[in-house]
């Protein structure tokens, strides 16, 4: 029941806190703040465990969770220093002459007028509208970048639940040791903010697509690493550091591109949502992909490895990633064939 609620508590926090980052950057930024995102993402995800299990080896249960509540702790404090962007708006700094204080509102009030006069517009077809998880649903671009998300889960918790004990087996590392291999997965990501800068020039749909390419020699390759030397040690982290760059090519776009949908659906039709922005929707959907995808990786990795041994994961995992970069080429950053999508 405890896991239950942490993680439901865990999903409100995570979804709240990309809509707002998605609600406050601009569109020509989303890119390089989701990639400050997947920076803290990855770190949480590596230094979790490794500091968890280096406090119960040295303390005790209690200590352990002693340190999630003071996490927890400085989070409600910062989240209370939070201001939203409603809330900054009425206290704009009037000491630049007035200029933006004038400003700002006055294209607020033409947002929400324009907002108004859509809805006035489309008052006849308010009983047709579809609900707001319907209408992001609708939309193959949303739809592709889900699958993304959820690939991406499935690639990564399938690597979380066979490596340790794959190292253990033909090297005899300890838990400690597994867990520093994952070091080579972060380090990638401090890269997250130049891909998602790039990601906001060109757009997501050839880094995603990339990213998912190159993931596959990366994935096939694990066959050779079989044996206890040197060169297979250094081997295996070269690709897992190719491994983690791979997949903050898709990461870092695809999270971008969930923010530009619902802005691009707006900017066509400004009623489409009414007057409440469905960036908690979209996120809602997101965390959902990639629960589904951190619930089948477990499995997938782990049948697979035990049936048909450490090789054959890695080409499948990889063959699935060559799969995925069709939908992203095709539907990322907006239909190919059909730039108005």
């Amino acid at each position: 029941m405890g896991r239950v609620v942490q993680g439901m508590s865990a999903s409100v926090v995570w979804i709240v806190g990309l809509a707002l980052l998605a609600d406050t950057v601009g569109a020509d930024e989303v890119g390089n703040a989701m990639g400050y995102v997947f920076i803290g993402t990855s770190l949480g995800v590596l230094f979790g465990p490794l500091l968890g299990g280096i406090v119960f080896d040295r303390t005790s249960y209690d200590a352990v969770f002693g340190i999630a509540y003071g996490v927890i702790g400085m989070d409600v404090i910062l989240r209370f220093i939070v201001i939203e962007k409603r809330v900054a708006l009425k206290w704009l700094d009037t000491e630049e002459g007035g200029e933006r204080a004038d400003t700002v509102p006055l294209e607020e009030v033409d947002r929400k007028a324009d907002v108004e006069s859509a809805a006035s517009n489309n008052r006849r077809d308010n009983k047709k509208r579809r609900h707001t998880m319907v209408t992001l649903l609708r939309s193959k671009r949303l739809l592709a970048a889900l699958w993304s998300t959820t690939v991406v889960a499935l690639l990564t918790t399938a690597f979380e639940a066979t490596l340790p004990l794959y190292v253990k087996e033909i090297w005899s590392w300890t838990s400690t040791g597994a867990g520093l291999l994952f070091l080579a997965m972060v380090v990638p990501s401090f890269l997250g903010p130049l891909i998602g800068s790039i990601s906001d020039r060109i757009g997501p749909r050839w880094l995603a697509a990339g990213g998912f390419l190159l993931l596959v020699p990366f994935q096939v390759c694990l066959r050779f690493v079989d044996h206890n030397t040197i060169g297979q040690k250094v081997l295996l982290v070269a690709l897992l550091v190719f491994f983690g760059l791979s997949l903050n090519l898709v990461v870092t776009p695809v999270m971008a591109d969930i923010t530009l949908v619902v802005q691009d659906k707006v900017k066509k039709n400004p009623a489409i949502f009414g007057k409440k922005s469905a960036y908690a929707q979209a996120y809602g959907l997101f965390n959902l992909s990639y629960a589904v995808g951190s619930l089948a990786g477990p499995l997938w990795g782990g049948f697979i490895r035990t049936a048909s041994g450490w090789g054959t994961m890695g080409w499948t995992l990889g063959l699935l990633s060559g799969i995925s970069a069709i939908p992203a080429a095709i539907w990322c950053g907006g239909t190919i064939y059909d730039k108005n999508e």
